[in-house]
């Protein structure tokens, strides 16, 4: 029997059930969904100023979905990187919603807009009702389904800040969700501390092929390998270097020291 024979067998009990006719009902975020603006990767343009987030939950399963384990949300802004984690207990709307409340109290800028993906914990009324308050004025709006480009920026520090330093590990219970709490915390300070120690001596231009740091000294011959040139009180600042070798220092006293890819003063030249 084909599908289009079931619909006109069925039909006279539809129409006597007295429903809307749909196959299923409609579920009770999908209202939300409907309401709400849609914002792909190209949709911040607009938005210079910090405090508008890009939120994702991080499931702590071990590679098993059922049963219950935690949560970890993750809220990233968008003109700064800067980055907010706190573990969850329950993955439902109430429980969200109090931890981005929590997190709301953490970020050192007024938070002005949530973007978030379909997941039911974020699209339902409460969050909705919430962002809609005119106390709030916080502005809610989701990610196309399937495009995890939408979130590059919360998806970028998944993978960095919650999945390197956490793991892959199950964990449950509310002993795990404190000691979660706790290394969030101290990554925080962590973060916080290296952005107030930035150096601004360090300063970056490119010869060539070159990039070469360091207070206004020009580099001297050919290469093809990317350098950063820095003054000794640059040093202690960047992270990502390693010792110079004898034959690396120069005539003039300014220590060529050789960065790996990740160190952002190399980068930005």
């Amino acid at each position: 029997m084909s599908s289009a024979t079931i619909d006109r067998l069925l039909a006279p009990v539809r129409q006597s059930s007295g429903g809307n006719g749909w196959r299923r009902p409609p579920r009770a975020h999908s209202g939300v969904r409907r309401r709400l603006q849609v914002r792909t990767f190209k949709g911040w343009d607009d938005h210079k100023q910090p405090g508008w987030l890009e939120i994702d939950l991080v499931a702590h399963c071990g590679g098993r979905l059922e049963g219950r384990f935690i949560w970890t949300l993750v809220a990233t802004d968008i003109a700064t990187g800067w980055s907010e984690s706190l573990p969850v207990i329950t993955r439902d709307g109430a429980s969200v919603l109090a931890a981005i409340q929590r997190l709301r109290q953490q970020l050192p800028f007024p938070l002005r807009g949530i973007d978030a993906d379909n997941d039911p914990a974020f699209m339902n009324a409460l969050m909705e009702q919430w962002c809609d308050a005119p106390e709030q004025g916080i502005e809610l709006t989701r990610s196309r389904a399937y495009q995890s480009n939408d979130k590059a920026w919360v998806e970028q520090k998944n993978g960095m800040l919650i999945r390197r330093v956490v793991g892959y590990e199950r964990l449950v219970g509310l002993e795990a969700a404190q000691l979660l709490a706790e290394l969030y915390a101290a990554l925080r300070l962590y973060r916080l501390r290296g952005s107030l120690t930035a150096t601004p001596t360090c300063s970056s231009h490119r010869s060539s092929s070159k990039a070469a740091c360091g207070k206004g000294a020009g580099s001297s011959g050919s290469t093809t390998r990317r350098e950063h040139r820095c003054s000794s009180s640059c040093v202690p600042e960047c992270s990502a270097i390693r010792k110079p070798r004898a034959s690396e220092s120069s005539e003039s006293g300014v220590t060529r020291w050789r960065c790996r890819p990740r160190c952002a003063a190399a980068r930005a030249g």
